[in-house]
């Protein structure tokens, strides 16, 4: 017998469990370069999604009711994921999103997300229940005209890269929501996978991993690594990073990451 998940409204955390899985197979922008040219709006959707799921599984939601984190996952892993037919679905209403209430963006948006990695996938739960199914991470939207809401099913595949945590960073999503730009999220997307000796990289390879055309080194740094550092510091927002140009070689930039908490919990 099937089961369904009905996600339920949480408040929005400062931060997430940011799965390392899901993001190297799901927001590979290097491999997908499409992912640069969409609007924020994806990335709202996107983030909106995978908080709900992460903090959802921890709640006695019906189906796990009573039971501690570790069993709650167990159960997720050998009982939920284990048959194609369960579903997960979320209301939402467009106003979350958009001032503007546009059915038309919002609706693009959901497709987008319904049609960005809609293939075939083979995978095996816990349980070594072998899993066939396809989709992208929303198997299938539909939107209410009248009350501007909109239901998602979310594909069960992604779902476990998402909630099912092998190795992770904490995301903080109050300072990924302060940037307005898509390149610029993906660059702190990108800032969490250096480690705490930092990198050197080239600015050129740099540029061309983002879509950029900053015409000298100089332009790249003001206008792109300066306003992004600045904002992170300001808004006190969990990571920040430094930069310095390499004194041999002025195409080459040395950054490393470091905590930057916020003053409170919100």
């Amino acid at each position: 017998m099937s089961k369904q998940i009905n996600l339920k409204n949480l408040p929005v955390p400062q931060s997430i469990l940011f799965s390392k899985d899901f993001r190297k197979d799901y927001l590979n922008f290097a491999d997908d370069e499409i992912l640069l040219q969409q609007p924020v709006l994806i990335l709202d959707l996107l983030f909106q999604i995978i908080s709900d799921l992460r903090n959802n599984m921890f709640l006695d939601n019906g189906i796990f009711m009573g039971k501690d984190n570790q069993v709650k996952m167990d159960l997720w892993n050998s009982e939920f994921v284990g048959d194609e037919r369960n579903e997960i679905r979320k209301v939402y209403n467009v106003s979350q999103f958009l001032k503007n209430r546009s059915k038309e963006q919002i609706t693009e948006a959901l497709q987008f997300l319904k049609l960005f990695k809609n293939e075939k996938f083979t995978f095996q739960n816990k349980a070594g229940v072998t899993i066939t199914t396809s989709g992208g991470l929303i198997k299938d939207w539909f939107f209410a005209e009248k009350s501007g809401n909109f239901e998602i099913v979310i594909s069960l595949y992604w779902a476990n890269k998402i909630v099912a945590l092998q190795s992770y960073n904490q995301l903080f999503l109050t300072s990924v929501r302060k940037f307005t730009s898509t390149k610029q999220r993906f660059f702190l997307l990108w800032l969490l996978e250096i480690n705490q000796k930092g990198t050197s990289v080239l600015i050129s390879t740099i540029q061309g991993a983002f879509n950029l055309n900053y015409k000298t080194n100089y332009d790249f740094i003001r206008g792109f690594i300066i306003p992004i550092k600045l904002k992170l510091d300001q808004e006190n927002s969990g990571m920040s990073f430094n930069y310095s140009v390499d004194k041999n070689n002025s195409s080459l930039l040395h950054i490393i990451t470091y905590p930057n908490k916020p003053d409170k919990e919100v």
